[in-house]
């Protein structure tokens, strides 16, 4: 694992912590080539699922990138990445285990990209 991996998962491990978030993030962070050519939010994968999932991105170029999960009231549940990121290809793991049954949202924000999309966690 890269220096920078890990420096990143200490951050995400620290500010779900701090928040008092009973969802846990995957120790797991991949970076693979090559290199995009746009911004792209994939669809999680299994949906639905539980208790965890993997939602992809793609960045094509470095930027501050925020992925965040909300329910259905619009309220967060879980930041999953809040920092900046060198342009590639991402996978992070989303673990609900303290959530309940239903649809949620999680979102993608860079300063020149957004988007949404909604997934189904069923106990």
């Amino acid at each position: 694992m890269k220096s920078r991996e890990v420096v990143f998962l200490i951050l995400l491990l620290t500010i779900n912590l701090k928040a008092g978030i009973g969802v846990g993030i995957s120790s797991k962070v991949q970076e693979k080539e090559p290199l995009p050519n746009e911004y792209l939010l994939m669809q999680n994968y299994p949906n639905p699922f539980n208790p965890s999932t993997i939602i992809g991105y793609e960045i094509q170029d470095t930027r501050f990138v925020s992925l965040k999960v909300y329910n259905i009231l619009g309220e967060n549940v879980a930041t999953l990445v809040d920092g900046k990121q060198n342009a590639g290809s991402y996978e992070v793991q989303f673990y609900a285990n303290n959530l309940a049954s239903g649809f949620y949202f999680y979102r993608l924000e860079t300063s020149s990209f957004s988007k949404t999309m909604k997934m189904l966690l069923l106990k």
